[in-house]
């Protein structure tokens, strides 16, 4: 152990606990021995120092310290550069571990991770950083003339960094000098490096104290500083969010409807930023039909009049702007033929008498058809939803045959829907209902159900309500549906959600709950036993009381035991074999490749045939051998999407949104 001089205050060069081991002072030492806690490193960790130009040298280990408890880690700086900071990285993140400062000296640096440990697992993150963002700008309080930039830093999801994520910043600017609180002195250098507290970090900048000439610097000149960012060894692109441009009133004159793209609502001043529509939403029901696919928006006229629709436009770095703009649908854009021969592209529609108990049409894979009974139920079926020439018909159920309603209160009659052709649609098929309101009380409406013949239940489909007072939804298979009384549920936290469209349908069939604060908390992490449970009911699965064999069952909640039972007799679930013992271990989180695999059994999919398929993500390498099949199936199944970069992400635990979106999915590939 041993001390230099440096640049007006004195270090400790043999530090204890960490690799940020110069936070505070800059050194141009020719070595410093980092001196780490055994424990924390990993076979993946290794320990760099930084230097003011942004370059790093590894610091080789030594081997175990004198006193047994502690690894060194030595760093050669032949060429006596400026060193600014120490950190630790994986390849994936790099952070600088959890420290206090040495009372009997400002200027030490000394690590004691038992004595003070300000962050869970030494300060290392979880989240890998991908972009930052400015989040102010300001004079600094000390001296007027230099600026402090205080950066947000995101992950791929658009969330703050966690833990103590290192962040270097460099200028390119020579006039411009990052300020270093080298105590009791202070230190300018072109690059600096720190730590992300909660996200956010700030340095401040200053005219080069060794250029007389400099001009104070301004913050409306931030530009000129020529900032950029990096992390470990991985640059930062700093992101400037999108910009809501302003949208003139668009007008549907015709059943084609429109489309829109991300650069038609916002802007984006980075260079190569994709912008992509995330969500929309109408606030008026009935006047449009919105979707939402590879990031554009398809707008769909349903009636005549006006709505005002809301859209949220993301970049790359999942950065948003709320745009909104108002829609106008003519009569024009609505209006029906009344027949077509069946060997055009037209619609061809059925009519019959008032007391007609059914209807049918003729249909094939290359027109569409349109079936109307009693003006109850409309049934549009587009052109490619079969893929043979056949005839579709819907009926009405007799009121004595009709499946019991299961203590819900009906407002439509039951209609069945059946057809030569098979049993499911290539396309979604249009229904729409008409019923009466008045026998839903205040806060309630009319929602779209129907049913399973193999769980005989009667299972929520939904639907989006017309002005007209008729309800809409879209269906994959034939059945028998009716119109229930449905009081939805409204959750502050999912306005504007990207997983708000799969969370309705989820929660009518009460497979998913929100809080009693009126919050659904989307991004909130998924345990084993609540997957287990969202995936048995959303399933229909038999529940059974039978005895768990699990060694650790006194673990799993009450609520879940049933629901576990159920997924190990289906053969979902088999649990971890350890030492001996079979766990199924309840609290742990579930990952996103542990969903996949359910999902694929689920599916029924023979996964040994996805073997010869390519993965379609750029992290294959890090899916475990074990789950890649499943992923394959799931993502061919158009289940699992990735994320907007490529990647899986195999090993991150799995969100409420997530498993709700995969879950819904899921279901419309079952056609339940």
């Amino acid at each position: 152990m041993f001390t230099t001089k440096i640049k007006g205050c004195l270090i400790l060069l043999m530090l204890v606990m960490g690799a940020a081991a110069l936070a505070g002072c800059v050194s141009n030492a020719p070595s410093i021995t980092f001196r780490i806690e055994k424990g924390n490193m990993t076979v993946q960790d290794s320990v760099y120092a930084r230097y003011a130009d942004g370059t790093v040298t590894q610091a080789v280990y030594q081997g175990t310290a004198p006193n047994q408890t502690h690894d060194d880690y030595l760093m050669n700086n032949a060429s006596n550069k400026t060193i600014v900071s120490g950190f630790v990285t994986n390849g994936t993140v790099s952070w600088v571990p959890d420290n206090i400062q040495n009372d009997f000296c400002r200027c030490y640096v000394i690590y004691t991770h038992n004595t003070a440990k300000l962050y869970n697992d030494w300060g290392k993150p979880t989240i890998p950083a991908v972009s930052a963002e400015i989040q102010s700008v300001s004079a600094n309080a000390a001296n007027a003339q230099h600026v402090d930039v205080t950066f947000a830093v995101y992950g791929a999801q658009h969330q703050f960094v966690d833990g103590l994520t290192e962040i270097f910043a460099h200028t390119n600017n020579p006039d411009v000098k990052f300020e270093i609180n080298n105590s009791p002195s202070i230190a300018y250098e072109s690059g600096y490096s720190k730590s992300a507290s909660g996200g956010l970090v700030t340095f401040t900048l200053a005219p080069d104290p060794l250029n007389t000439s400099a001009s104070p610097l301004e913050i409306a000149n931030l530009d000129s500083f020529q900032i950029s960012l990096k992390s470990g060894f991985k640059d930062i692109p700093i992101n400037h969010e999108p910009t809501a441009i302003s949208v003139s009133d668009k007008t549907i004159s015709t059943g084609k409807g429109l489309t829109l793209h991300g650069n038609d609502l916002a802007s984006d001043t980075d260079v190569g930023d994709q912008l992509r529509i995330d969500s929309a939403s109408a606030q008026t029901p009935g006047i449009v039909n919105l979707t939402v696919s590879n990031g554009q928006l398809s707008i769909m006229p349903q009636s005549a009049g006006s709505t005002t629709i809301t859209a949220y436009v993301y970049d790359t770095y999942s950065a948003s702007a709320r745009v909104t703009f108002n829609v106008i649908v003519e009569a024009s854009a609505i209006s029906r033929p009344n027949s077509s021969s069946d060997t055009g592209g037209g619609p061809v529609t059925s009519e019959q008498a008032a007391d007609q108990a059914e209807a049918q049409a003729d249909i094939s894979s290359t027109i569409s058809a349109e079936v109307e009974l009693k003006n109850q139920i409309r049934v549009t079926i587009p052109a490619g939803a079969v893929s043979a020439k056949g005839t579709i018909k819907v009926a009405l159920v007799p009121e004595n045959q009709a499946p019991a309603a299961d203590g819900k209160q009906s407002l439509t009659a039951t209609f069945e829907l059946t057809s030569t052709t098979g049993r499911t649609f290539a396309k979604p098929v249009e229904l729409t209902f008409t019923y009466d309101a008045e026998h839903a009380n205040k806060g309630q409406r009319g929602a779209v159900y129907y049913f399973n013949e193999q769980q005989q239940r009667w299972i929520f489909i939904g639907g989006t309500q017309n002005s007209d007072g008729t309800v809409t939804a879209y269906v994959n298979h034939f059945a028998k549906f009716a119109v229930f009384v449905y009081e939805p549920k409204v959750f502050s936290d999912l306005e504007g959600h990207w997983a708000a469209p799969y969370t309705e349908r989820l929660i009518g069939m009460k497979v998913i709950s929100g809080y009693p604060d009126h919050t659904f908390r989307p991004e909130e992490k998924v345990t084993r036993a609540q997957f287990a449970k969202m995936f048995v009911d959303a399933l229909g699965l038999p529940m059974s009381d039978s005895a768990i064999t699990f060694a650790d069952d006194s673990n799993i909640p009450v609520w879940a035991k049933s629901a576990v039972v159920a997924a190990v007799k289906a053969g979902y679930i088999h649990g971890y074999e350890e030492n001996g013992a079979k766990l199924f271990k309840p609290d742990q989180t579930i990952t996103r490749a542990e969903m996949a695999v359910l999902i694929a059994k689920a599916l029924q999919t023979d996964v040994a045939l996805t073997n010869s398929k390519t993965i379609r993500f750029k992290d294959e390498t890090d899916i475990p051998g074990w789950a890649k099949p499943s992923v394959t199936a799931a993502a061919l199944a158009g289940i699992l999407n990735g994320f907007e970069d490529g990647t899986f992400r195999s090993s991150n635990v799995a969100t409420r949104a997530e498993a709700v979106a995969m879950i819904y999915k899921l279901l419309e590939a079952m056609h339940i």
